[in-house]
């Protein structure tokens, strides 16, 4: 992923990640790495928490679709190094957060989803 080309969104409007059941198997070791690298990232880059545990879903049995969600990703975070959250030493710090649920949103199995 050195050469590839940067991103401007983590994961394209309107791509929906799903279950896909005739698709080929990725590796499931190294896509769980993938996935566990992504989610400690975001605790300085909330920009990138809903489409990690939206990936994060598929773990168990993840396929190529999955693996190029993860991919973006890791495209967007290629193209915007300057941005994320920096927790200053000794001063006092406050942060606002914003939330946004789709109450039953995943066509799949009817789960809700939310962003913050």
């Amino acid at each position: 992923m050195d050469n590839c080309s940067s991103a401007k969104v983590p994961i394209a409007f309107g791509y929906k990640i799903y279950v896909d059941f005739s698709g080929e198997l990725v590796d499931h070791k190294t896509y769980t790495g993938m996935i566990d690298s992504l989610m400690y990232l975001t605790t300085s880059r909330p920009d990138i928490v809903f489409v990690t545990c939206l990936c994060a879903r598929y773990q168990a049995d993840p396929q190529v679709s999955h693996m190029t969600a993860v991919k973006q990703i890791l495209r967007y975070l290629k193209g915007s190094k300057a941005l994320g959250l920096w927790y200053p030493a000794g001063n006092d710090f406050s942060l606002q957060a914003f939330t946004d649920v789709d109450h039953a949103g995943c066509k799949l199995d009817r789960k809700s989803t939310s962003d913050g």
